[in-house]
């Protein structure tokens, strides 16, 4: 799978095998048309998923002490086995 960034107002990242697929996966994870991602996004781009990162709320398990750091994750780990699109993170949320 790719991850496919949608560019707008906000920025969304979906995981898919192609910018089709991941229209498809945006409108439906949404609940709008073809004509709300015209609106709404600027430029749509695929992008490398090891340069993606997110923060995650689940703290790591660790024995090491970490120092109030918070946790981060790249999309290439979080779409690691998956093979069905999915919204992998949004500036929105």
């Amino acid at each position: 799978m790719k991850l496919f960034e949608f560019v707008g107002a906000e920025t969304d990242w979906i995981a898919a095998n192609s910018p089709e697929e991941a229209r498809e996966a945006l409108k439906v994870h949404y609940g709008i048309t073809d004509r709300d991602v015209d609106g709404s996004y600027e430029e749509i781009n695929e992008v490398d998923p090891e340069a993606v990162e997110f923060y995650v709320d689940e703290t790591p398990i660790s024995d090491e002490d970490e120092e109030d750091e918070t946790p981060m994750r790249t999309a290439a780990k979080m779409m690691k086995g998956k093979t069905k699109p999915f919204l992998v993170g949004s500036t929105c949320q």
